[in-house]
Parts: structure tokens; C-alpha cells; sequence
């Protein structure tokens, strides 16, 4: 009854997205649109230290070295194959490859409910779809990206 005259989002009350609608924009070109985005990552080592009088084990702190990022993994959708080939033949030593990639996912309606910049992108790995006539599924292709950093934001009134 009380939701009736509040909708969820004034209440903050979180709703299930739909998970595979991903806009994605290189620099400030568009790219594509892709049906699955996997390995979005950041962890964080642990560092144990053992003292004495703690019996039950050691105390776990953050910082035992660098931060590990995942290497980005989108899956097929429909890019812009000139932009693509381009960026993933620019990967080579005196060469200006790295990009800031801004990937929206995007809610029923079509609008960015949550957005993720990722700075200082690069190409690491390109898999086409198997080639063959008798296949009848679809064509997926994989394009894996490495980065340095990640901010993500949520976008309240989607």
C-alpha cells in the first residue's frame, strides 16, 4: 500500500537491471553496443600479520602490494569494425594506443542507469567468431581490454 503512492526509486529501494544492454564509447567516439561485459575487477591484496595474544589468527591488512585489475571482457554486439581494427593494430611501441573507454549500462528503457569509466585502455586480446556455414548459432566475437584505473557511477533517475 505504501508503494503505491511512492515509486521504488524515491524510496531507494534497489530494482533488478536487465544484464545485457552496454553502450560503449571510445575517447569520444562511439563504438558499439555489446550483450555481455565480464571481468570487471579490483582487488586488493591482503597482508597478514602475525602477532602474539591473538590465538583465533592473524590480523589481515589491506596493502601487501599493488591493486589487481581485471582485463575487461566484451562480447559481441555491433561495433564499428574500421574503429576496432585500427585501435587494435595501433597497439605498438611508439604509438599513442591507450584510450579512456566509458561503458553505459543501460536500463528497459534505454537510459544509463550505471556508467564505468575505465582510463588508459588498451587492446590486449581480438577473438573472431568461428567461420564456418553449417554453424547456425550466432557470431560471437571477444575483444579483452587491459586498464589502469575505474570509476564507476550510478545515475539515481534511471
Amino acid at each position: 500500500m505504501f508503494t503505491e503512492f511512492f515509486p521504488q526509486q524515491a524510496l531507494g529501494i534497489n530494482q533488478p537491471m536487465v544484464a545485457h544492454m552496454f553502450r560503449v564509447v571510445i575517447g569520444a567516439d562511439p563504438f558499439g553496443a555489446f550483450t555481455e561485459v565480464s571481468n570487471i575487477t579490483y582487488e586488493v591484496p591482503p597482508y597478514e600479520i602475525e602477532e602474539g595474544g591473538r590465538n583465533f589468527g592473524p590480523h589481515l591488512m589491506p596493502f601487501s602490494g599493488p591493486a589487481k585489475r581485471g582485463e575487461l571482457t566484451l562480447k559481441w554486439g555491433s561495433v564499428k569494425r574500421d574503429k576496432l581494427q585500427s585501435w587494435v593494430e595501433s597497439v605498438q611501441i611508439g604509438y599513442l594506443f591507450r584510450r579512456n573507454v566509458f561503458l553505459f549500462h543501460m536500463n528497459r528503457k534505454g537510459v544509463p542507469f550505471r556508467s564505468y569509466v575505465l582510463h588508459r585502455c588498451w587492446p590486449k586480446t581480438w577473438k573472431s567468431a568461428d567461420l564456418s556455414t553449417s554453424a547456425s548459432e550466432i557470431a560471437t566475437e571477444e575483444l579483452t581490454l587491459v586498464y589502469d584505473t575505474m570509476l564507476m557511477a550510478t545515475n539515481p533517475m534511471a
